[in-house]
């Protein structure tokens, strides 16, 4: 799913500069850091927070927002903290607030020696992770912490078939990709998703995605094909779930 910062580790997963996407005026995208994450996690909410595939995962959820905020939140935390995920922001230069966002995971053999082992993000991460694991411990939700359990069985009994062959593999998997629901409609995704995609490029790689509903029009303008669907099974009453790759 769809998860205390020095200034060096605010960019931990990114291997080379990006080239720029060109943005709106009034707008900026940047790594996201740390301390973007409760942000993010708002605009999650806002942006997803009435897609179906909340209500087999987080029933819950209108009945304690607070906690599912919470729990959102702690999973975006530990996943900055976990090698192989980025995350972009897109920054409102009036408000100084980030309007939309990009989680982007690739594969972790893709990992130089130095960001594995070698870079001050490397020396915390497991700390941090461990922070995280304990604050779900000795501050319990009333989400349940396996609440993406039934994802995860649904997409590993796919996966095997999904990543059939090494360039197949070696793809990035655009997590989740989001912008605020009143700006939507302005170009904002698109920037997004091309900034990520310039990477992706950059590496001569494949990517791939699962769609909540209604998104396959947007990304089939990028260049995507579904090859698999995702809700089937545990997760057949969930409208979206298109397994989309672009290779």
């Amino acid at each position: 799913m769809i998860t205390t910062t020095a200034p060096p580790l605010t960019t931990p997963h990114r291997t080379a500069a990006a080239a720029p996407v060109a943005c709106p005026a009034g707008y900026h995208l940047r790594p996201g850091l740390s301390s973007d994450v409760d942000a993010v996690t708002a605009l999650y909410r806002a942006s997803f927070g009435r897609d179906s595939l909340l209500d087999v995962l987080f029933p819950t959820r209108d009945a304690h927002p607070g906690d599912f905020h919470a729990h959102i939140y702690r999973h975006f935390q530990a996943r900055w903290w976990t090698p192989g995920w980025y995350l972009t922001v897109l920054v409102d230069d009036a408000l100084a607030v980030p309007v939309g966002f990009t989680w982007w995971r690739r594969p972790v053999d893709q990992l130089s020696f130095a960001e594995r082992w070698l870079s001050p993000y490397a020396w915390f991460a497991p700390l941090m992770r461990l922070y995280v694991r304990l604050k779900n411990l000795l501050s319990p939700t009333h989400i349940p912490a396996d609440s993406t359990a039934v994802f995860t069985r649904v997409y590993g009994a796919i996966e095997p078939r999904l990543l059939c062959s090494p360039r197949r593999r070696a793809a990035w998997y655009l997590s989740t990709i989001a912008t605020l629901p009143s700006l939507q409609g302005r170009g904002l995704g698109g920037v997004l998703l091309r900034h990520g995609l310039r990477d992706v490029d950059d590496r001569g790689l494949a990517c791939f995605l699962v769609g909540v509903s209604g998104v396959e029009p947007f990304y089939q303008k990028y260049g995507f094909e579904e090859v698999e669907r995702a809700n089937i099974g545990e997760l057949a009453r969930w409208d979206g779930g298109a397994i989309m790759f672009r290779e």
